[in-house]
């Protein structure tokens, strides 16, 4: 039976005050604590003593907390997201909660192929967990896949896509980087340019993606493409296939596009978000060479658009 999670916002904001609120509090309380029952310290080395000890309870009554409070993070991601399920929804606490579960996921990655005969539900389960989990894995990237999955809604609807295609485009978008959970955490957060070692390592992320996304291909439809194909280029120049042109999967033309304004205009290791006119400017130099031409026009299209700018500028 078909299940929907709706979009909650306010909760998405209450989750992450609380993962800045209660840390401070613990600490403030802890500090407090100590103080009141060390006393007043008797001269210059029992005030510098007492000091210091209320000074180390607030950053462990700190760190304690933010680690207790550890699994809100991926519950804060999934509460942003307004996803509807063909099948039966799991809860957003159950997703957060195996989210912090890191060898499940590493044994989902590790099964590969073997995982296939799994019901659809509890691999979505497992899917879901592994995006919320990349917030931590890859903390650079934090907010990435939610964001590619909205700007690829936006192309999708301009594009004519269905309401059914546009549900499985915002799946297949919002898992398009699943793979990463398989790739070194040190990798994916090193600051500068990688090693030929290293960059070959992280561009194993699509295949591993595509073995993880098999038990929902008919969820996907279409779509199921996306992980495998996103980084594919129009001009055959790019991986793991050299696909071209329209061998390309629409879904991947999409988020390809997506995807690329995203980092362009975001954070990360290697650059400093860029501006959205930059970006767009970008885009149309790359169409025919690394985008479909026909995807760049309509994301240009739909971002002049009252009711699709928001989501296309942020």
């Amino acid at each position: 039976m078909a299940a929907t999670w709706a979009q909650g916002r306010r909760r998405a904001r209450l989750v992450a005050g609380v993962l800045v609120l209660a840390p401070a509090a613990a600490a403030i309380a802890a500090g407090f604590a100590t103080g009141r029952l060390l006393g007043p310290g008797d001269g210059w080395t029992g005030g510098a003593v007492r000091v210091a000890a209320i000074g180390l309870a607030a950053i462990g009554a700190h760190l304690a907390t933010m680690r207790l409070f550890r699994v809100l993070v991926p519950l804060a991601v999934l509460l942003r997201l307004a996803l509807d399920f063909p099948e039966r929804a799991p809860s957003r606490l159950t997703v957060a909660l195996r989210a912090n579960q890191a060898h499940r996921l590493r044994q989902r990655v590790e099964q590969g192929d073997h995982a296939r005969h799994d019901p659809p539900p509890a691999v979505a389960t497992d899917l879901l967990a592994a995006v919320a989990r990349l917030t931590v894995h890859d903390r650079l990237t934090r907010g990435h896949a939610e964001r590619v999955r909205a700007l690829a809604d936006v192309i999708g609807r301009e594009m004519g896509l269905t309401a059914s295609e546009c549900n499985q485009l915002a799946w297949a978008a919002l898992l398009h980087d699943v793979g990463k959970i398989g790739v070194p955490t040190a990798l994916l957060n090193k600051p500068g340019q990688l090693t030929e070692a290293e960059m070959a390592a992280l561009k194993r992320h699509p295949e591993i993606g595509d073995r993880l996304v098999r038990p929902i291909a008919v969820w996907l439809g279409a779509f199921a493409q996306v992980p495998l194909e996103h980084h594919e280029r129009w001009d055959g120049q790019g991986y793991p296939a050299g696909l071209a042109g329209t061998e390309i999967s629409l879904g991947a033309r999409i988020v390809a596009v997506a995807d690329t304004f995203d980092v362009m205009t975001s954070n990360r290791a290697y650059h400093k978000a860029g501006n959205v006119q930059t970006a767009r400017a970008e885009l149309v130099r790359g169409a025919g060479a690394q985008f479909d031409p026909d995807v760049v026009r309509a994301f240009l299209a739909a971002v002049v658009r009252p009711e699709h700018g928001r989501a296309a500028a942020t």
